[in-house]
């Protein structure tokens, strides 16, 4: 969740490296999406955004080689007003595990715009 607050704030300023790779399907047979690379120290994040409407559909981390991924997948998003969107459900897996469904009932933003 680190790397999602990175993102959110300033990607290019707040990793050590941050790049487009190209378009991909979704976990190899979803949708084509832009991903976007992301590294800071050992940890490595993959950024997956749906192209129209532009949205981040999910995201992978992995923390060391040889480790399973931990892979974030964004249910829906639910409009919170003034054309903002937040993720409604998070579906978490490592590897070929399922971690669990988890659903935000409330969010507040503090601060303006980004």
């Amino acid at each position: 969740m680190d790397h999602l607050r990175r993102m959110l704030i300033s990607p290019q300023s707040r990793f050590a490296e941050f790049y487009y790779v190209g378009a991909e399907p979704l976990d190899g047979t979803g949708p084509q999406v832009d991903v976007l690379v992301a590294i800071q120290s050992t940890a490595i994040s993959r950024w997956y955004f749906q192209r129209n409407p532009t949205a981040l559909v999910g995201w992978d981390t992995a923390t060391e080689e040889d480790v399973d991924d931990c892979e974030i997948r964004i249910g829906e998003l639910i409009d919170i007003g003034n054309g903002q969107k937040l993720p409604r459900r998070l579906i978490i897996r490592k590897g070929d595990t399922a971690v669990g469904e988890f659903e935000i009932e409330t969010a507040t933003l503090q601060g303006g715009k980004p």
